[in-house]
């Protein structure tokens, strides 16, 4: 690995109600970087490493992980390394590496689970200072800059969606209501530009065909079509219009392993994560390249066009 390569530390929140698979979500993202990514034909290596063994995180399989097995019963932190640097059989010219190291990065994140029961206690508590437990993680989702709310097809209460998970059913109305409660909550807290990956989780229970079309198009209008046909255009549009009040809002299909098989099978996972990397791997760079506060608004302009240029985005599809 480049001795230059730069370190981030950040955390990610996750949100979503018991059963929606933000654990799963997590864990399946580490078996795609560890196992897709390791054979893929491009400039970098991607690894997804546990700090405590400095080993490559596979999964174990779904039923063996408790949180996943059982519902996760209280606040959890999953810290993972997550790297991208050059490969070391490249063969390219000296200076070409060097413009492609400055895509390269370490991430030292933390994921904070939670049991999806408090999450929506969290959300229709209005005064949660009495309660400590309440408090302290509501204090994880007022300061993240990282949120990722999992909309999940099986907790609805709709016949045409097949469910053997023993998790609380909502309706559409119920589901729209405590997701718009959060994310007013986090808009009237203290000015943090935060991004939103909103991801429509148990993609393989969904049509075949619409969700084919979400992850292989390089538009997200068939992503929020999909949101829409399952969660209502309320939900649809109430997600897309909080690009008004300090969030970046970006919708991803997703499915971490297929319903009642005992194993991952990962589709679309990484594409979340790898968002919220990239948005911040380039804020990082905006902020390196701009340290003066007298700097011309163009030369600010200049900069941004020369890491559009060189910076390599991650993987979309």
């Amino acid at each position: 690995m480049a001795e230059q390569i730069d370190h981030i530390q950040y955390k990610i929140v996750l949100w979503g109600p018991k059963g929606s698979g933000k654990t799963s979500l997590i864990y399946a993202f580490g078996d795609t970087i560890n196992n897709k990514y390791a054979s893929l034909n491009d400039e970098f290596s991607y690894d997804l490493l546990d700090p405590q063994t400095n080993g490559k995180t596979y999964a174990l399989p779904p039923s063996m992980v408790a949180d996943i097995r059982d519902g996760t019963q209280k606040s959890t932190v999953i810290n993972r390394i997550f790297h991208r640097s050059l490969r070391n059989d490249l063969r390219l010219p000296q200076w070409k590496k060097n413009q492609l190291e400055m895509s390269c990065f370490s991430h030292e994140i933390s994921y904070y689970d939670d049991s999806g029961g408090r999450l929506i206690e969290l959300v229709h508590r209005d005064a949660i200072a009495s309660d400590p437990v309440l408090e302290s993680v509501w204090v994880r989702f007022k300061n993240a800059k990282n949120v990722a709310i999992l909309l999940d097809p099986s907790l609805l209460d709709q016949e045409e969606i097949e469910s053997d998970s023993e998790a609380p059913r909502y309706s559409r109305e119920a589901y729209l209501g405590f997701t718009h409660k959060l994310c007013q909550k986090m808009a009237g807290e203290q000015s943090i530009y935060r991004r939103l990956a909103v991801c429509l989780t148990k993609a393989d229970l969904l049509d075949p065909g619409k969700v084919a079309r979400a992850l292989g198009s390089d538009s997200k209008d068939a992503t929020w079509e999909l949101i829409a046909d399952v969660f209502g255009e309320d939900m649809r549009e109430m997600l897309k219009n909080l690009s008004n009040l300090k969030f970046k809002v970006e919708p991803f299909v997703v499915s971490a392993k297929k319903a009642r098989v005992n194993a991952w099978d990962p589709k679309g996972v990484e594409y979340p994560f790898f968002w919220m990397i990239e948005e911040t791997e380039r804020e990082y760079l905006s902020q390196r390249f701009d340290t003066s506060p007298k700097i011309a608004k163009v030369m600010r302009k200049a900069m941004q066009v020369f890491i559009d240029v060189v910076y390599v985005r991650y993987p979309k599809k």
